[in-house]
């Protein structure tokens, strides 16, 4: 319980008012307004002198505690200022907006807030009526005073500080239904969100809330898990104020005063040792900067989205009334962390990337005493080649990645933080770079995530598919697929010319290609462009640098069945065969397709097709010919169908259309009904080749099949087989009679 002393005065809008005007001082800012809007509201001292009886929180010590303060002269004021402060509650939640929102709320909780606690005698808030009166009924206070002022004072608050505080208010009301430990906590959580949204708090403020928050809402995330064996039960805010508790000295968190949020809620080791695990990766400050950063970005891109739609397009007019917006929400900020600038040195559009953003945030952060990160090292990489002008030094700090290049000696000038980018590298910079990617553990910098930043950045416009990938560790190799796929799609390392390094990071990557986790990211034709460039590499460099061998990997992808690969991987090594080596793959297609049951993988079968109807469309009817007996799947047949336009080439003696055939070698009446659909919609005439006898040999396994054809093809029937067909049923079997002659 806070020892403060009691200062209630009946005449609450005096009182209200003396605190507006030493809050409407000159030359103060935001952070200082709200200490002086509320540094006149205090709490009630509710304390008994020690008794045998034990600790304050027994039941029968707070309720003499309790008895004691309702009998001291101060009570009747304090009970005439809450209930006239939650009457006017009521009046701002009243003129809400939103539906459903009118009501008494704040003055029904005033009747059971001030009902008598006895021993004999239930209440609806019992002895948690101490917390409501030293916590709550100040913050009721404070509430008050923060609408007042933004209403008042309109300019020296946040923009829409008086509907964003009417807004907490009128939430607040419809959330009194609570316990009293409940309504404790969320009477807290309105007073905060106000403080964040009305009276911009300073960055450091700013981060250190969002920590508190992030820390919340991952318990919360944790505890309702659907593998979660202990599931919340009744109220989810006495669960995680239980474990806000039992995590408050570890990770220096608030404690929350609450009778429900029993101690024996967090005894489970297990829940204790994981959760502390996720909260722990939580509290780095370039975690919280990044995601606050992050929120900071996507405002500034709503409100330039606003912008656009009432007509103004040109950011560089735009961009202080933007900046303007963000200061009045998160303080001052330097321009160029939200927005980039073209080669004039004026706004082109809004940052996508938070480093620069969070750098700033993290630095002011670093030196706030109110902040509680934990440490994080920062890294560094500097090439032995530098310029007179300032030196440049990759660098980490946790997930934060920039380039930093530090003043000349002698100068006063502060280092200046851009974005990893190899076109703020000189060329022998850019080679001792790609030269560390090969003993990354030599470095103190983590160079192979740096360079994965440094792509990102350099080719995120231009190349999509390398935002779509995420560096890890165990899959650090895959910087090499990313390089090179990214340098035969038409990408440049900077100022470098190929050189032999490009030779040996075709070779690294392509070595590891059947395994990349990146390759996923990538499409047939960007892993064939990737082996059309080192084809290009070799007969260009076959003078100047080392050949690039892909035999091997052609041979370890054609072995699919005991090493699956990718299929746009196997797809494109099969275009490149076809393309580069075509007696090769023809022989080899006459021999072991992905048609057979012994090597048919789902899949792979229909690449195969597809690339040679992409290299070698010429050998499509022969290929399908020669394997028209054995082809395992008919989607595969009807793969053949579609890419040459006929089926001929499954013709026979007893069948010149060959769709009989086709139809003949489905294994299931499902099956078989679906190729005659999809040759029917495909135009092919179905009529010549479904003759009498064919649909009776159907009528026996494929009835579905067989009626479908009856349907829709005028196939001419005796009597006798019509006399037949009607009393057939869907399950009949060829044991149970036979056909007529």
């Amino acid at each position: 319980m806070p020892n403060t002393a009691t200062n209630f005065t009946p005449d609450l809008h005096q009182a209200t008012e003396q605190a507006i005007e030493q809050a409407s001082a000159p030359n103060l800012t935001q952070s200082e307004r709200f200490q002086k809007l509320l540094e006149s509201i205090s709490a009630p001292i509710l304390q008994v002198e020690k008794r045998d009886s034990g600790a304050f929180h027994d039941r029968d010590v707070q309720i003499v505690a309790i008895h004691e303060f309702q009998n001291s002269p101060e009570y009747a004021n304090f009970k005439a200022v809450i209930q006239n402060t939650l009457q006017q509650l009521d009046v701002i939640a009243n003129s809400s907006p939103r539906p459903g929102s009118q009501g008494n709320r704040f003055q029904n909780f005033g009747k059971d807030l001030f009902v008598q606690v006895t021993e004999d005698q239930r209440s609806r808030f019992g002895t948690s009526q101490a917390d409501l009166f030293v916590q709550s009924c100040p913050d009721a206070n404070r509430l008050l005073r923060m609408y007042t002022f933004a209403k008042q004072r309109p300019e020296l608050v946040a923009s829409g500080g008086a509907e964003n505080t009417r807004a907490s208010i009128t939430e607040l009301s419809q959330r009194l239904g609570m316990c009293g430990p409940g309504i404790v906590q969320y009477f807290d959580e309105a007073v905060k969100t106000v403080r964040q949204l009305t009276f911009t708090p300073s960055m450091p403020e700013r981060a250190e809330a969002l920590r508190i928050q992030i820390v919340r809402n991952a318990i919360t995330e944790y505890l309702n898990r659907p593998e979660a064996t202990n599931k919340i039960i009744g109220s989810e805010v006495h669960t995680v104020a239980a474990w806000q508790n039992h995590f408050s000295r570890m990770f220096a968190l608030p404690t929350i005063s609450d009778v429900y949020a029993n101690a024996n809620i967090t005894i489970n080791q297990n829940e204790q040792a994981e959760l502390a695990i996720k909260l722990s990766a939580l509290q780095s400050g370039s975690v919280i900067s990044t995601i606050l950063a992050n929120q900071i970005l996507e405002e500034a891109q709503e409100m330039w989205r606003h912008a656009q739609a009432n007509g103004n397009n040109d950011l560089s007019q735009y961009c202080m009334t933007l900046l303007e917006k963000i200061k009045e929400r998160h303080g001052p900020i330097q321009p160029y962390t939200v927005m980039l600038l073209n080669d004039d040195g004026m706004p082109s559009r809004i940052q996508d990337n938070p480093t620069l953003l969070a750098l700033d945030i993290v630095g002011q952060a670093d030196n706030a005493t109110e902040v509680h990160f934990v440490k994080e090292s920062v890294k560094e990489w500097a090439p032995t080649h530098q310029h007179a002008h300032g030196k440049i030094s990759l660098k980490s700090r946790g997930n934060l990645n920039w380039l930093e290049t530090a003043p000349p000696p002698g100068s006063s000038e502060k280092p200046q933080q851009d974005l990893m980018s190899m076109e703020r590298m000189t060329r022998q910079q850019v080679v001792e770079l790609l030269d560390t990617l090969w003993t990354p553990q030599q470095t103190d910098l983590n160079v192979r995530q740096a360079m994965h930043e440094i792509m990102q950045n350099d080719w995120g416009k231009s190349w999509p598919p390398i935002m779509a990938q995420t560096f890890t560790e165990p899959n650090s190799r895959d910087v090499f697929v990313n390089l090179v796929i990214g340098i035969a799609n038409g990408q440049k390392l900077g100022p470098l010319e190929p050189t032999a390094e490009f030779g040996r990071m075709m070779i690294q990557a392509l070595e590891g290609l059947t395994e990349s986790a990146a390759l996923k990211k990538y499409s047939e034709n960007e892993i064939f462009q990737l082996l059309e460039y080192t084809q290009q590499w070799n007969d260009a460099c076959h003078e100047l640098y080392e050949l690039v061998q892909l035999k091997p990997l052609c041979e370890l992808v054609s072995d699919y069945i005991n090493h699956p690969v990718h299929i746009p991987l196997y797809k494109a090594v099969h275009r490149y065969e076809w393309k580069h080596w075509h007696d090769f793959a023809y022989k080899r297609a006459l021999i072991t397709p992905p048609f057979f049951y012994k090597y048919y993988r789902e899949g792979y079968g229909e690449a195969f097709i597809e690339a040679i109807a992409s290299e070698a469309p010429q050998h499509l009817k022969e290929i399908a010919r020669h394997y028209s007996n054995n082809m395992c799947d008919v989607r595969l047949s009807l793969k053949f169908v579609d890419l040459t336009g006929t089926v001929d080439m499954f013709a026979t003696e007893l069948d010149p259309s060959g769709v009989r055939t086709l139809i003949s070698r489905c294994f299931t009446d499902q099956i078989a009904l679906s190729v005659v659909k999809a040759l029917n919609d495909r135009g092919f005439s179905l009529k010549p080749a479904c003759n009498r006898s064919f649909y009776v040999k159907l009528s026996y396994g494929k009835w579905s099949t067989a009626s479908y054809l009856k349907k829709n093809i005028d196939i001419p029937l005796s009597k006798r087989i019509l006399k037949w067909v009607r009393n057939k049923s869907h399950a009949l079997s060829p044991r149970r009679g036979s056909a007529p002659a």
